[in-house]
């Protein structure tokens, strides 16, 4: 979809009143872009009331106010403080009318379809198709299983293999190969994205 300065800058040409979903979605979207996705959604919508006068702040003047910057979506952030300032001043927030998109993005979305094929509860849960308490990760579950491994590894061969590995795998390190795992990813080329 581009770099965060384009999805930053990018509006719908026709704007349309928040409502009161539209309203808690862009609150959940400015949590989502300063890095609170993992929370359960009304958390995230409440993490953002809970910050409004930062908000309100870098909207007014986001050349002195810098707290966006410290966002890893750091354009989008400011976007959606904007917005939020705007409708939140208005006369009734949900009749505010934005042209801001509301990004939404899967859980592994490859897993996503084969958990649901196969029906898989807790495979659902992990990729955000069965409702939980706390929003699911598959990265870090599988993660936490790669990581057992490592430890309880048991086989003379591999020994030194798995000490090299200890507090050297990460959910980053392992998030692309699982991802492209369901696309059919090669072990030659799952190797490549681990190497890198």
């Amino acid at each position: 979809m581009g770099a965060d300065i384009n999805r930053g800058l990018m509006t719908f040409s026709k704007a349309r009143k928040l409502g009161p979903e539209g309203l808690f979605w862009l609150k959940v979207h400015l949590a989502n872009k300063i890095g609170k996705d993992k929370l359960p959604l009304v958390e995230r919508a409440a993490y953002s009331e809970s910050i409004i006068e930062t908000v309100n702040r870098c909207a007014e003047d986001p050349k002195t106010n810098l707290e966006w910057l410290q966002s890893d979506s750091p354009w989008q952030t400011l976007a959606a403080m904007i917005e939020l300032s705007a409708a939140m001043k208005s006369e009734n927030p949900e009749e505010y009318y934005s042209n801001l998109h509301i990004h939404v993005d899967g859980s592994c979305n490859g897993m996503q379809h084969y958990a649901a094929f196969g029906r898989d509860e807790n495979g659902g849960r992990q990729v955000n198709l069965a409702d939980s308490e706390r929003p699911g990760d598959v990265y870090t579950a599988i993660l936490k299983l790669v990581i057992k491994e490592i430890e309880n590894e048991s086989n003379p061969e591999h020994l030194e293999i798995a000490e090299s590995l200890k507090d050297n795998v990460s959910r980053k390190v392992i998030k692309q190969t699982v991802m492209t795992s369901v696309y059919g990813v090669t072990f030659i080329g799952a190797r490549a994205q681990i190497q890198r």
